[in-house]
């Protein structure tokens, strides 16, 4: 049912056109947009899934990450865990995102506040925290981009500002400290972190239309049932916690 639901908000998402605001006309210059050309950009796509199993006294983290780009890499994770395990499974996420050998690593979701310095991409479909407006160096421009974002969030003023911009099209990135960060017109807006080093001009080109990769890795990365029931049977056997009858089913 939670797999339906959100299938169903992406496709209204997608379906819906931006609900367009009384934009500033001094906000329209930050929109940038994408020039036309460049080559194609090979690229690894990350994303994981988890759950937390309760297995005698011990809350165990159960993590699967997928990495697809010109081979398909897969890792696992078992371990206990005593803080918040959102941010752990997102910490191990981002560091085994590192280890790929390739120029541009994507992975599903913001890269702060988790970590202050990476060397891959953050893509966020639903930013929650903001992160952009208050970092605008032109104080007019922050402040009336702030005041709109009170209202309808830093996305939807972003929304209105690129309802008429080509694909691509972004805002000049604001300084993260090591990072950087902005929005991109995709398939919808996205808001993208990276290190300095990277150009958005050439980035743009990837972001054209929503990376199909993060699609997939997001959904091979899920913890399936059969997968979760085999862990949770060893697990209690070698923990010495005798498993649930509900764990054969």
């Amino acid at each position: 049912m939670r797999d339906l639901l959100s299938a169903v908000l992406r496709l209204a998402e997608l379906e819906t056109p931006p609900r367009l605001l009384e934009i500033p006309r001094e906000l329209s210059q930050l929109v940038t947009p994408c020039e036309e050309g460049g080559r194609p950009i090979e690229y690894y796509a990350v994303d994981s899934g988890y759950v937390v199993q309760r297995v005698g006294p011990r809350d165990i983290l159960i993590q699967s990450i997928v990495a697809i780009g010109r081979d398909i890499k897969r890792k696992y994770i078992v371990t206990t865990v005593t803080g918040d395990p959102h941010v752990e499974a997102r910490i191990r996420e981002i560091r085994f995102a590192e280890f790929i050998n390739s120029d541009i690593v994507l992975v599903d979701g913001p890269l702060t506040p988790y970590v202050n310095t990476a060397r891959i991409i953050g893509v966020s479909k639903d930013p929650r925290l903001a992160r952009y407006g208050p970092r605008i160096p032109d104080a007019d421009l922050r402040d009336k981009f702030t005041k709109l974002s009170r209202y309808v969030g830093e996305r939807g003023v972003v929304e209105a500002l690129l309802a008429r911009a080509p694909p691509g099209s972004y805002l000049p990135p604001v300084d993260l400290g090591e990072l950087a960060g902005t929005f991109f017109k995709s398939d919808w807006v996205i808001y993208v972190e990276f290190p300095k080093s990277y150009r958005p001009e050439v980035l743009c080109q990837l972001f054209r239309r929503y990376p199909i990769r993060l699609r997939l890795a997001h959904h091979l990365a899920k913890v399936n049932r059969e997968y979760l029931k085999t862990v949770k049977i060893m697990l209690s056997t070698v923990l010495g916690a005798p498993p649930r009858f509900r764990d054969f089913l």
